[in-house]
């Protein structure tokens, strides 16, 4: 068995590392988009709840200009001021934000599907060849090899498997295909029975 063969291994494994570390990194981004977004919500209604309030304290007051001096005292100048600038703001701005912001999440979203779909479909097959391809020129059994099959599990790739033998295996590549067709037999009757043992 070559170091190349042990370098892919290696190599498989870091790349779903890497995948799990990615979807870890994009969820985290997707939750602080979320709070970002709830808390935009939770001042856009805050801001529009002191408006009201305001307007309520002036409009239905019957004293008019003594409970407009009263909301002025209650509510600064300054603070008054930038509570007009947010609510002004806030029907300009704050939608646009919002809709950047779920659009980041869903792109997001995309990406950690797209990425655990390679996982699950490429990296997972390769890996699991390759791990095959090893244990078969080490000399191990398949059985011992896929022991703890589980039921309505795929088949092996036995092409993919039989490149890297005849690409990493040693010796005479007669006599070394004539063991990789037992070791398939082998590998097919476990897989076999394995199904008829678990219908």
């Amino acid at each position: 068995m070559s170091i190349e063969l042990k370098i892919k291994y290696l190599t498989l494994a870091t790349e779903a590392q890497l995948i799990r570390s990615e979807r870890r990194r994009l969820k985290s981004q997707n939750q602080q988009i979320t709070n970002i977004t709830k808390g935009i919500e939770y001042r856009i209604l805050k801001l529009k709840g002191k408006l009201t309030r305001m307007r309520k304290h002036i409009e239905f007051s019957a004293l008019g200009e003594s409970v407009l001096k009263q909301v002025r005292a209650k509510y600064s100048s300054r603070y008054a001021q930038l509570i007009r600038l947010r609510l002004l703001d806030v029907p300009t701005k704050a939608p646009s934000l919002v809709k950047t912001l779920e659009n980041q999440k869903q792109a997001n979203i995309y990406t950690m599907n797209n990425i655990q779909a390679h996982k699950n479909e490429v990296v997972r097959t390769a890996a699991r060849s390759t791990h095959l391809a090893r244990n078969f020129l080490k000399g191990t059994p398949y059985q011992d090899v896929e022991s703890k099959l589980k039921k309505n599990t795929s088949t092996p790739d036995f092409k993919a498997i039989e490149a890297m033998v005849k690409k990493y295996g040693k010796g005479d590549e007669r006599t070394l295909m004539q063991k990789f067709s037992q070791w398939i037999d082998e590998a097919n009757s476990w897989i076999t029975r394995l199904d008829s043992v678990s219908a």
